[in-house]
């Protein structure tokens, strides 16, 4: 879909959409106009950093992390969600930095159903009626 030269660039111009090659391979910016900026990068493990995380990573072996950065340019302050709460203007993180993996918690918060449920505690989509399996109050 976009050409693998850097800086090469595919465009749907009707929704303000945009693909960005940041370099020839493994790392791309997706962008619409007004609502979001997102740079994904996969950068390989290395053996170094398989020994320290315990990934345990051999040389026949090919582990990668994917990288996501985010910059929003349209959100609410109610916005929720384990990622998009700590987008809100007050937010102050629960994470012991500290402990070798860190767990944020709360996700009791974040729990439902299914994959495309809208039945968790903070659903901003209307609520799935458990009793009748009535969807009728669902907002898209």
């Amino acid at each position: 879909m976009v050409p693998n030269d850097k800086g090469r660039t595919w465009e749907f111009l009707e929704v303000g959409l945009r693909l960005k090659r940041l370099s020839e391979t493994n790392k791309i910016q997706i962008k619409v106009d007004e609502i979001f900026d997102i740079v994904a990068s996969v950068v390989p493990i290395t053996l170094n950093e398989s020994l320290i995380h315990g990934y345990d990573v051999t040389e026949e072996d090919c582990f990668a992390h994917l990288e996501l950065n985010f910059r929003f340019e349209s959100l609410s302050n109610m916005v929720d969600g384990v990622l998009g709460q700590t987008y809100r203007p007050i937010y102050q993180t629960r994470v012991k930095i500290s402990v070798a993996m860190p767990i944020m918690g709360g996700a009791h918060k974040f729990a439902s159903s299914h994959l495309f449920a809208t039945d968790c505690a903070v659903s901003k989509f209307g609520r799935y009626w458990k009793n009748t399996g009535d969807m009728s109050g669902m907002q898209f």
